[in-house]
Formats: C-alpha cells, sequence, structure tokens
C-alpha cells in the first residue's frame, strides 16, 4: 500500500448547493521550484482514488471517501472527434494514470458514426446516448468553436443524465484554484493562486490567468491570452486568441472578444468588442440569461 506523502496537507472534494461538485487541492510543500511543485502533484496522484481531474457530474449531495493506495478505472466519453490535440493530451494524462481510459467519442456529424478518431469509436450523435448512459462513463465536451454550441450540447447532455468529468492537461498546476466540472483545460496554461473556474469552460494552451481571477460557466478562453489579477468572465464569454485584460476588469456575459483586443475598460452583457483598445462594436439580443449547466428547468 502507498503511504500518505509527508508534504501533503489535505485533498478534498467540496460541493456547492447547486450539486456541480467543485474540486480543491491544496499542497503543503518546502518545495520553492514551481515545477518540483508540478512533479511532487503528479506523484500524488498516483496514489489516491480517483485522478484529481475526473469529477463526476452529480444530482445530488455525495461524499467520496479517498483510499491511499486503491485506485479506481475511469472511463470518458468526449463530444466532438476532430481535434487531435486530444490524443496528446489523453497520453499524458495516462503516463501518470493508466486507471485513466476512453470509452470513445460522440459526434454529430453523420459521416463519421462508425468510424474510429485517434484510435477510439466514434459512436455517432446525440442518439448514440441511451446506450451509453446504461454504462458507467464519464463525458468531456470538447467543442470551442461556439461558447453557444458548447453550452447548448452539455446542456442537453445534462439534461439527459449524464456525468461530466474535467480533462485537464497534468502541466496545469491546481493548487490554490477552484474549479467546477467539465472544465477542458489544455497544455502549458497558468492558473494563478484563488482563481476561480465555473463549469462547462475551456482555455487552451499558453493562457495566463491571473490571480483571483473568476471564469463564469460555459467560457472559452483561445491559446496565447493575458488575463490580469481580479478580472471576471461572466457566462458564455468568447476571448479570441491573445487578447490581453487589464486587471479589475468586468466582462459581462455572453460577451465576444476579437483576436488581439487588448480590454481597458468593463465590458456590458452580451458585447462585441475589438481592438486596441478595445471598444464595443454591437450589443447582440439577449439568448441566454446564463451558461449554467446546472439548471435543468429552461
Amino acid at each position: 500500500m502507498i503511504g500518505r506523502p509527508s508534504h501533503v496537507k489535505w485533498y478534498e472534494y467540496s460541493y456547492r448547493a447547486d450539486a456541480i461538485i467543485q474540486s480543491r487541492l491544496s499542497f503543503r510543500s518546502p518545495a520553492s521550484d514551481p515545477m518540483e511543485l508540478v512533479k511532487r502533484r503528479l506523484r500524488l496522484s498516483k496514489s489516491v482514488t480517483r485522478h484529481p481531474v475526473i469529477l463526476p457530474f452529480a444530482s445530488g449531495i455525495t461524499q467520496y471517501s479517498i483510499s491511499w493506495g486503491r485506485r479506481t478505472v475511469v472511463e470518458i466519453v468526449f463530444l466532438g472527434a476532430s481535434n487531435p490535440e486530444t490524443g496528446r493530451m489523453i497520453r499524458s494524462i495516462q503516463q501518470i494514470d493508466p486507471n485513466f481510459q476512453v470509452a470513445g467519442f460522440i459526434d454529430n456529424d453523420p459521416a463519421k458514426r462508425g468510424t474510429e478518431f485517434l484510435g477510439y469509436p466514434v459512436f455517432g450523435g446525440l442518439e448514440a446516448l441511451d446506450d451509453l448512459l446504461r454504462r458507467d462513463l464519464y463525458f468531456v465536451n470538447l467543442i470551442t468553436g461556439s461558447t453557444r454550441a458548447r453550452y447548448e450540447t452539455s446542456l442537453e447532455l445534462a439534461r439527459r443524465g449524464c456525468r461530466f468529468a474535467n480533462f485537464i492537461h497534468p502541466s496545469v498546476e491546481l493548487t490554490m484554484v477552484e474549479l467546477g466540472v467539465g472544465n477542458y483545460v489544455q497544455e502549458g496554461v497558468i492558473l494563478q493562486a484563488a482563481v476561480t473556474m465555473g463549469d462547462n469552460s475551456s482555455i487552451h494552451m499558453g493562457t495566463l490567468v491571473g490571480h483571483e481571477s473568476t471564469i463564469g460557466n460555459s467560457v472559452f478562453i483561445a491559446h496565447g491570452c493575458s488575463v490580469s489579477g481580479k478580472v471576471e468572465i461572466g457566462d458564455g464569454t468568447f476571448i479570441g486568441t491573445h487578447v490581453a485584460v487589464i486587471p479589475r476588469i468586468k466582462i459581462g456575459r455572453w460577451v465576444t472578444i476579437g483576436a488581439g483586443a487588448v480590454v481597458t475598460k468593463d465590458i456590458p452583457d452580451y458585447a462585441t468588442v475589438v481592438g486596441v483598445p478595445g471598444r464595443v462594436i454591437k450589443l447582440a439580443e439577449p439568448v441566454y440569461a446564463d451558461g449554467s449547466i446546472a439548471s435543468q428547468n429552461r
């Protein structure tokens, strides 16, 4: 049996009233080298029952106990069979925890049904859910081209009773970071201390999110962005590549920010922003009030 590492402060799951599971992972370590902290975190993940990125979507308040030295196989179904980077992330996680297993993909493109992607079967579109829900599976949404499409497809999965997992590259340090569920975070993302990330959001490679920033539900932040400290990003917002946001900015719900924009002022709900400095060029008609996948009554 693997003993509990002495540098671990605690490891636990905590829960919100709306029954979307959050995770907290906190270490006490004498190491000052950030990479050493990452290595120690990855060593820890080998000795816990669940990989730290795998957190279920639940319909009630549930407690999970951590059994040191005991491990559980978790099978994932991905929504969206298009990005080969998914394969690299799968391999990176499996090098740490081979109990992270992939059952396959679902994709609404009829031409992909019955084929393989990255060596895994494509079961079909959402019509395949009835059969998949009979198995002990978790779901991850890989759609990022449109926050509305991401939200609508995840909401449909939630309505059908699917359980969600976080899909987070092992290079991402989660110490003092608070996560919801159904999130997809690629390699090289930096989430500083006290960052809070809601449910069903995605951040692509090389983006920095500064300390004490809040990312809402169903948000997408493209690669190479710089979000300064204490920024608030509302539900459903789409942030294009290489956007920069100065500290303490409030970005509303369902905002679209064009690539390369520099955001220096608060942005209202449903706005489209472009340029340096960023300026609002239009306001869209509201379609959704928020981006939460927790509520089923829509």
